[in-house]
């Protein structure tokens, strides 16, 4: 019984470390896709490193999701996986882009690509939409 009980534990936690490892890699192939890649209008360089540079002090927190493609009602075989970046802004607006980089099935692999980008009521899926959407409007 204690043998059948450790087996489970083992087998949930190499699960969830398998998770963990498959949620780092998104947020990473998503931080580390050029933004001249997934907008022809932006310049080569990171996403990580122009997505800081359009906000300035705000610190982004990144985690890795299913595109929000899961509404617990479709049961779909291949799920997205995107890198997500959220920030709150100095003005107190919020930010979320959303970078797909794969998918369930797949993994991490193929192009990246916008998936989603808003900043409090304003939505694209065009990066170089950000720093219009960044300005405060008066």
């Amino acid at each position: 019984m204690r043998l059948a009980a450790l087996l489970i534990c083992s087998g949930v936690l190499s699960s969830a470390q398998g998770t963990r490892a498959l949620d780092r890699r998104v947020i990473a192939a998503a931080k580390q896709a050029y933004v001249d890649k997934l907008d022809i209008q932006l310049p080569h360089m990171r996403f990580d490193v122009w997505l800081q540079k359009q906000l300035g002090t705000a610190q982004i927190a990144w985690e890795s999701n299913d595109c929000g493609e899961q509404d617990g009602f479709t049961g779909r075989a291949d799920i997205p996986l995107c890198g997500e970046a959220s920030a709150t802004l100095t003005d107190g607006r919020k930010l979320t882009v959303m970078i797909g980089v794969g998918t369930s099935r797949r993994g991490v692999q193929g192009p990246p690509g916008v998936w989603f980008l808003s900043v409090q009521d304003k939505t694209s899926t065009h990066l170089s939409d950000l720093p219009k959407f960044l300005r405060v409007e008066k």
